[in-house]
């Protein structure tokens, strides 16, 4: 299945002025690994990373314009984010050094935009974004969504 990278989806629900279509949307284009993860990294209190608050040295692989990037599928993304299980907190057989370095090789695989995103989720939610791109991301639209996602409180 080939996936939409982060940035793209968002600023495609960015432009749908319906609620009830952005929830629909997001159904339908969010449904894989690497969006869910992203979205509970922002979102679920029980996902927490053993990761310094900001934006780490990476380089990003962005010389293209980001629509020029390749297609990639959810398996793919899956590898790219394999890692980042082994970088919550608690767990204790990586070094939090080698936790930022596996860190770093993720944004680096990434067009940039998608690795600022995944920068904000990490400290956080993309709502404490300086420009507030993607304003009508919100807790509440993800849940409506993904509700499996959520723990139940």
């Amino acid at each position: 299945m080939i996936v939409k990278w982060p940035h793209t989806l968002f600023e495609e629900i960015q432009n749908i002025k319906d609620r009830k279509e952005r929830v629909s949307y997001l159904k339908e284009h969010g449904n894989n690994f690497f969006t869910l993860t992203l979205l509970q990294m922002m979102w679920n209190k029980n996902v927490k990373l053993d990761l310094p608050k900001g934006k780490p040295p990476f380089h990003s692989p962005d010389l293209v314009a980001a629509d020029e990037m390749p297609e990639i599928t959810d398996q793919e993304l899956k590898e790219i984010l394999s890692p980042i299980g082994q970088c919550v907190v608690g767990n204790s057989v990586l070094k939090r050094v080698k936790k930022e370095l596996l860190y770093i090789k993720i944004l680096e695989s990434m067009p940039h935009e998608s690795a600022i995103i995944f920068i904000a989720a990490k400290d956080g939610n993309i709502l404490t974004m300086k420009s507030k791109k993607y304003s009508k991301i919100t807790k509440p639209l993800v849940e409506e969504a993904f509700p499996e996602i959520f723990p139940a409180d």
